[in-house]
Order: structure tokens, then C-alpha cells, then sequence
């Protein structure tokens, strides 16, 4: 939801909804994207502009989308992102779009410095799955988090504080 609530994006298994009138009313988009199936998470800008939708499925690849017009129309954010049988977890945003983490299932993480346009792989430890990730609203401090058997505490948390370049137990 942007920051007023007058953008609204909600993803649902196979179904992608949006609403500009602050949830007066929604109208589906799904048919918008190349695959709409396993709708994961999105992030939305503090203004609404840009939104980003991942997707996948367990032996599957994965689906980045992005919107920089309120959720009206969607491409394909493949540029960095290899032919995977992954999918994504979660996203997180800055406030004004242009900083983005994904998660993968599969123990990657990926940052966007330019709104979702591209992806640059930044880690992987072991086969522990990334499950969440939340960020400041500059983008600056961000940190992740995974679960796994046997995971020592300080690998089940990791920090950024130069949005994204570099994560750290």
C-alpha cells in the first residue's frame, strides 16, 4: 500500500489486484503478466508509482514483475536473473522505489538499485531458505533473515548498510 492508501496491490496464489481509488475499488491485473502463477509478495513505493510483484514455485523459475505506473501495467524484470528452478520469497522497498532485495528459496539474495529494471546476485550460504527481509526507507540498512535445522544464531540473520552491496552476519 503506498503511504497515503491510495495505492493498493494484493497478490493471492494466482490472482493480482490493484486498486488507485484508496480500496474503493479493485480490479484484477493478472492477465497482464506472462505467468501469474504462485503469486509470492509486493512491495509498493511510498507514492504508489512503482510496485514489484515476485512469483514461483517450488521447481520452477521464478517471476519478477514490475510496475512504474501505480500497478496499471507490468513487465518482466528478468536482466540479472539467471534460468533457475527457484522462486522468490519476499521483497522489500525503499520508500522511493529505486532500492529492491528479493529473496530466493534457494539461499540467493538479489538487490536492485535502479526500481526493479535489474538484479545483481549478492550471496548465498549453504541451502537455508531467505524468508524475510525488511529495509529502511532510504534503502540504506536492510536486513535478512532464513530458516533452516541446525542454524547457528548468527547465520540465521544478516545486515546490510550500504543498501545491499554487501550483507554481513
Amino acid at each position: 500500500m503506498s503511504s497515503t492508501g491510495q495505492y493498493i496491490t494484493i497478490v493471492s496464489n494466482d490472482v493480482l489486484t490493484v486498486s488507485s481509488d484508496f480500496g474503493g475499488s479493485f480490479a484484477e491485473v493478472s492477465a497482464s503478466l506472462s505467468s501469474s502463477r504462485n503469486l509470492r509478495d509486493v512491495a509498493i513505493s511510498s507514492n504508489g508509482a512503482t510496485q514489484t510483484v515476485v512469483a514461483g514455485a517450488v521447481g520452477e523459475q521464478g517471476s519478477i514483475y514490475v510496475s512504474t505506473n501505480s500497478g496499471a501495467t507490468w513487465t518482466a524484470s528478468t536482466s540479472g536473473i539467471p534460468d533457475l528452478a527457484t522462486y522468490f520469497n519476499n521483497i522489500a522497498m525503499s520508500a522511493d522505489g529505486s532500492v529492491q532485495t528479493v529473496l530466493t528459496q534457494t539461499g540467493f539474495i538479489y538487490v536492485s538499485s535502479d526500481s526493479g529494471a535489474s538484479w545483481t546476485q549478492k550471496t548465498t550460504l549453504g541451502t537455508a531458505e531467505w524468508t524475510s527481509v525488511a529495509m529502511s526507507s532510504t534503502g540504506a540498512i536492510q536486513l535478512v533473515s532464513r530458516s533452516g535445522n541446525n542454524l547457528p544464531s548468527e547465520q540465521s540473520l544478516l545486515q546490510s548498510t550500504d543498501s545491499g552491496s554487501t550483507f554481513n552476519a
